[in-house]
């Protein structure tokens, strides 16, 4: 399992100043901080086992819009499965050799998602 933030012992409290969220989340203290690095890392061991080092590369990045992206797949993928749906993440599509961020599947519909995150 790829870990998504450092394991050391915080004391920053300061505010975002300049930083990437990654960096940000990965620096400040704080017990709802902790709550939510602990969320992500959670989402990310138990999202698509062969999704996870690219998903933890993006969360990386030092551009919020890769981590808003990223954090945003693993939203939806936890909130659909959440609710009942089977999902299988960048599944093959007949006819194309593109692949969606996931296919959702339930006991009366199936679709796929491609989730897109706007500037």
């Amino acid at each position: 399992m790829v870990s998504v933030f450092s394991d050391r012992t915080r004391s920053d409290t300061s505010p975002l100043s300049g930083e990437s969220m990654y960096a940000f989340l990965d620096r400040v203290a704080g017990p709802v901080w902790d709550r939510i690095r602990d969320l992500i890392e959670e989402w990310v061991k138990g999202y698509c086992p062969t999704g996870q080092t690219e998903i933890v590369e993006r969360l990386h990045s030092k551009r919020d819009i890769d981590f808003t992206s990223a954090y945003w797949e693993l939203l939806l993928y936890h909130g659909l499965k959440a609710i009942g749906f089977d999902v299988s993440c960048h599944p093959a599509v007949a006819g194309t050799t593109k692949r969606p961020d996931f296919l959702v599947e339930g006991d009366e519909c199936s679709f796929y998602l491609e989730a897109k995150v706007s500037r």
